[in-house]
């Protein structure tokens, strides 16, 4: 198991390398050391660490407590504070950012050792309870979505019997007709948005072949047309594995995607990156993924959307995958829905990467073997 990733803030830098070593000493990964909180909040984003030890007195315009603050509204990453302050007004200013541990200087080894483990396990735990919920939830909206489709196909099924045996020998009167072909036009687009409810339960069964994933990228990608000012960008790995896929669902899981991102383009502005790539999962990724813990680590092969747009926080990540859910236009659609369910139905994986201002970034990882519920065609 790798160790544990820890970014200091500290603006003391004989304090700093004192840090440095003892943590490294108790097994630690050191991924970098900072002196002001804009570049703290610069290095949480672009290193991503497990933990930040940050000195509530920092040099630069944010102290210790702003940049904890915006670390924490853009990032999930524990943050404990070290200071030599402990008056009331600190203490009351730093309690919003919710640290995980405060260590009061000076300190020794052991009480650093203690805080960072606790630090990092309470949050590792929350992090699987919140996993958990987000899958008990979605597991919930599944088994609704399959129950009302199949009632409702059953009702549909009788409707679009009785429209086309009309149909096929119309009445003389055309208001008549009109309205027959109404409830047929309406009933099938019930039809469809039933048949898009079975595909986010993830249960209906597959039918794939060998396919190879760039070949569908640049197919999907040739019909796929930008707005002016936007820039459209390949990113795509040779020699990947043939994949064991339903094409035209990972066709519509790409054109999804990408429906998102160009969304997500506000200013209608920036650029889009699609992009393909081979991937070993280990199980500590696999179980810290959406829905996807039971999965067996092992060869992937990643297809990955990436815009330059608005972002997203914690709360709209972890809701971006429910039926008709939308920050813009309420009931939406099914798109993103749809999308989990069809990767869930191939034994995949679906990562998102994502903070207010820096863009989205969201991978499949499709597995280099046969689905076990799959039909070869």
């Amino acid at each position: 198991m790798s160790p544990a990733r820890v970014l200091i803030a500290e603006d003391e830098s004989i304090v700093a390398a004192n840090l440095q070593l003892r943590l490294e000493s108790l097994g630690y990964a050191v991924v970098g050391s900072v002196d002001s909180g804009e570049e703290a909040v610069r290095q949480a984003e672009a290193l991503r660490p497990d933990l930040v030890l940050m000195d509530i007195r920092l040099t630069g315009t944010l102290d210790g407590v702003a940049a904890a603050a915006q670390i924490r509204a853009q990032l999930d990453i524990p943050i404990i504070y070290l200071t030599a302050y402990t008056d009331d007004q600190t203490l009351e200013r730093a309690k919003p950012t919710e640290p995980y541990g405060y260590l009061i200087k000076p300190f020794d080894t052991r009480e650093l050792h203690t805080a960072t483990m606790l630090a990092l396990y309470k949050h590792s735990r929350e992090k699987l309870r919140a996993i958990d919920w987000q899958r008990q939830k979605v597991e919930l909206l599944a088994g609704v979505a399959a129950g009302l489709g199949a009632e409702f196909g059953d009702l549909l099924t009788v409707i679009l019997g009785s429209t086309s045996a009309i149909l096929a020998d119309p009445p003389q009167d055309a208001v008549l007709r009109k309205f027959i072909g109404m409830i047929d036009t309406a009933a099938r687009r019930a039809a469809d948005l039933i048949q898009q409810m079975l595909a986010y339960t993830g249960q209906g069964r597959t039918y794939v072949e060998p396919s190879e994933l760039n070949l569908l990228v640049e197919q999907v990608l040739a019909q796929f047309e930008l707005e002016p000012g936007l820039v459209l960008r390949r990113e795509l790995a040779p020699d990947l594995p043939s994949l064991y896929i339903d094409t035209e669902q990972i066709r519509q899981v790409l054109r999804s995607l990408l429906a998102n991102a160009v969304e997500a383009l506000a200013e209608r502005t920036g650029g889009i990156t699609v992009g393909t790539a081979r991937r070993t999962l280990e199980r500590s990724f696999i179980e810290q993924s959406y829905l996807a813990p039971r999965l067996q680590a092992g060869e992937y092969v990643e297809l990955s959307v990436a815009d330059s747009g608005i972002g997203m926080d914690e709360a709209t990540r972890a809701r971006m995958f429910e039926p008709f859910f939308s920050t813009k236009l309420p009931g939406r659609g099914m798109g993103l829905a749809v999308a989990l369910g069809v990767v869930t139905g191939h034994q995949g994986i679906i990562d998102v990467r994502s903070a207010p201002g820096q863009g989205t970034t969201v991978c499949v990882l499709l597995p280099v073997r046969l689905p076990a519920n799959a039909r070869p065609i």
